[in-house]
């Protein structure tokens, strides 16, 4: 009868509910020793993948990536999933700030700032001659050639079609990359143009000649002065050499 009784009590432990046998206990420390094996080294290839599947596409490869990960990081005791992103002002030039979220249950338990070194084999636009400020770019001026740059440096749309017209707003020198803040279209009304003025008042129009005291483009308010009356006001940009005001 003893023995009866103790097989009967092993039996019941085995059968409780909620337990648990040693095949299915399977720490989450467990699943991921190949990751704390060498945390670094593998978060570094999983930004990198990250940042290659971001950045590569047609005109454009990934062509190094160097990351920066602060010796002290470790990875969360326990975790399910993880997420990387790279934060609206985490991109400068060349240098990608990134944020590693790590989640248990769908609730992130740890993060980690990852800083990246990125370089681009991509097309940009080229100044093929010196060009000065206030100089007009012709599409014999420029060349679409392959560089390294940093993935999120501003640059000048690779097309020739697009930069031909444009005017420098400061000095290009010769194989220099054209970056946005080199090039401007030409306002349509620069200070000091002799301008016509459209005035109008209910249906009637009256056109006059004025000099426009501020550069300006299409829709933006100047000053312009009436030749004649010499009265300086505020009249809306309507087109090359034209303002409008409404009385």
């Amino acid at each position: 009868m003893k023995y009866i009784v103790i097989a009967i009590f092993t039996a019941s432990l085995a059968l409780a509910p909620g337990s648990v046998s040693m095949v299915e206990a399977v720490s989450p420390t467990q699943k991921q020793t190949p990751e704390r094996a060498d945390f670094a080294g593998w978060l570094s290839e999983s930004v990198k993948s990250y940042l290659t599947g971001q950045l590569d596409r047609p005109g454009q490869a990934v062509e190094s990536v160097k990351i920066n990960i602060p010796a002290s990081s470790r990875a969360p005791e326990d975790y399910d999933s993880y997420d990387i992103s790279i934060p609206r002002r985490g991109r400068h030039g060349s240098r990608v700030f990134l944020l590693v979220s790590f989640s248990l249950k769908e609730r992130i338990v740890a993060r980690l700032n990852v800083v990246a070194d990125v370089k681009l084999a991509r097309d940009v636009v080229v100044a093929k001659k010196s060009i000065s400020r206030g100089g007009t770019l012709g599409a014999d001026d420029v060349e679409i050639v392959s560089k390294t740059v940093g993935p999120f440096e501003k640059l000048v749309e690779p097309d020739i079609s697009k930069v031909a017209g444009m005017q420098a707003v400061r000095n290009i020198r010769a194989g220099a990359i054209l970056r946005l803040n080199q090039i401007s279209w030409p306002k349509m009304v620069s200070a000091g143009d002799v301008v016509s003025i459209i005035a109008k008042s209910g249906a009637m129009v009256i056109t006059v000649t004025g000099e426009a005291r501020q550069d300006g483009d299409r829709g933006e308010w100047i000053k312009v002065t009436n030749t004649e009356s010499k009265k300086t006001f505020n009249a809306k940009v309507t087109g090359p050499g034209e303002v409008k005001v409404e009385f």
